[in-house]
């Protein structure tokens, strides 16, 4: 590359703007004799850019620098009023590039600005670009893999649907029983050292067009569901160094729930199952509860549905139990041919029938692991108490729930609405009828326990839930 033509092209170029002969020439020749050491001035400071030295982007850099330097020298040279130096450019007869690059660096400070500006545009609309990606990942990770609502059951949620295979009922079978436990083909071992009875199961399915009448409908016994639970209770910290506690506190709480009938089975904080109270046995888990499938409606789950409780206090579970909960979840599916859609959680199904509100108990309202399980979301479903009895809540239930409700709560309060309408009914009135006929419906179940009437306290306390308010 001859630098020393370059430049004198340059400077030739510039020297247009003068159009006196002398002045043209006295630019010229000042121009040209400091043109060594301009060169090696520019030279210098490209060594850092030697690596595109043999590219066409460095003939343009070292342009633009020769350009720059003559200009800075052509500045000085001008009239100093504006007016004179307009009038003086007009007459001057320079090329495009030259003039371009001369009002270029006239304006390089405003130019300066700008780019500043875009550039602070640009790292904010990264910033947000960043910020949107990141949201519609934890919306993709939520609907793959079961996190809803986020936190930390719902993280080890991903790490466990992720690997382990599908449900498959022909996979899961019972390989070896004796007094004190049984194994399963899925590698599950469930416990039964504290394995108790309780009452046998007994209920009525119910359909939107199943008049309340107790000789036309046949008592059920078979489980329909499960029903997942937190226990609620004292925790220790999950560590080696304190294996002891641990196993001493799961003792207790396995007592407490043999004493109450709490739960079918219960998942410590190491993995292990324990089943409580006899699969064909209703343990009082589920209180005052409503679900439906595409069929029927079930009252009272205690009697449909098994009680599966993780000993764990809010949402969070070891990874021991996300496994342990997939396998028995598995177990209990094959063994009694449980559907999807029948397996949900003790918050989206309990409420009040004082005043029909929902959240009388709120254990896994969230974040429930509901793919680590093998089983799909419940959250965007719906939920019966709401969509079809019309079941309300109040602020503070909310507050209790975390500061929001679950996602399918909305859309059953407009299809509570929708079927006010197409009664003709207001929904204040709708509301008091199906509230009328869950009354019935648990008194109805209630008589299956207690058909004569003699024991109807006892009746009463075991329809309802003797867990813990949550």
């Amino acid at each position: 590359m001859d630098l020393t033509l370059i430049y004198t092209r340059i400077v030739e170029r510039y020297a247009a703007f003068f159009p006196r002969p002398e002045a043209r020439l006295r630019f010229f020749n000042g121009t040209i004799a400091k043109q060594v050491t301009r060169q090696k001035k520019i030279e210098q400071s490209l060594k850092r850019f030697s690596f595109i030295e043999k590219t066409p982007f460095y003939r343009w850099m070292m342009e633009s620098m020769f350009h720059r330097s003559v200009i800075e020298e052509l500045s000085g040279l001008l009239p100093e009023k504006r007016a004179e130096r307009r009038e003086f450019l007009r007459g001057a007869k320079i090329s495009l590039g030259a003039r371009f690059f001369f009002w270029m660096y006239r304006l390089r400070y405003p130019l300066y600005g700008m780019g500043l500006g875009l550039i602070a545009l640009l790292l904010v609309g990264l910033y947000f670009a960043t910020m949107w990606s990141g949201q519609r990942l934890n919306q993709y990770l939520a609907q793959k893999y079961g996190r809803s609502g986020g936190g930390p059951a719902g993280v080890i949620a991903t790490k466990v649907a992720q690997y382990l295979p599908g449900f498959d009922p022909d996979k899961v079978w019972l390989v070896k029983k004796d007094t004190t436990s049984e194994i399963y083909s899925n590698g599950a071992r469930i416990l039964t050292e504290f394995e108790a009875d309780n009452h046998s199961r007994n209920y009525y399915l119910y359909s939107k067009e199943t008049p309340l009448q107790n000789s036309s409908l046949p008592i059920q016994h078979d489980i329909i569901g499960i029903l997942y639970h937190t226990t609620e209770s004292e925790l220790v910290e999950f560590r080696s160094d304190n294996n002891d506690d641990l196993l001493r506190h799961t003792q207790g709480l396995l007592g407490w729930v043999q004493k109450k009938k709490s739960y079918n089975y219960v998942i410590d904080r190491i993995g292990q199952i324990h089943r409580v109270i006899r699969d064909d046995q209703a343990a009082d888990h589920a209180g005052h509860s409503i679900w439906n499938d595409e069929k029927y409606t079930y009252v009272s789950l205690n009697e449909s549905f098994l009680g599966v409780a993780f000993e764990t206090k809010g949402e969070s579970l070891t990874e021991a139990q996300v496994v342990a909960g997939r396998q028995l979840t598995a177990i209990l599916r094959s063994k009694y041919n449980i559907r999807d859609v029948n397996c949900t959680t003790h918050g989206l199904v309990s409420f009040s029938p004082n005043n029909m509100m929902i959240g009388y108990h709120h254990d896994w309202a969230h974040n429930f692991p509901f793919e680590a399980m093998g089983i799909s979301d419940k959250y965007p479903v719906p939920p019966t108490h709401v969509a079809a009895y019309g079941c309300s809540w109040e602020q503070d239930i909310v507050e209790k729930m975390g500061g929001r409700l679950w996602v399918g709560v909305t859309p059953a309060e407009a299809e509570f609405e929708a079927r006010a309408i197409q009664s003709n009914v207001k929904p204040d009135e709708l509301r008091r009828r199906m509230k009328e006929r869950y009354s019935q419906q648990l008194e109805m179940t209630r008589k299956l326990r207690d058909p004569n009437g003699n024991d109807t306290d006892q009746a009463k306390n075991k329809a309802e839930s003797t867990e813990t308010d949550k």
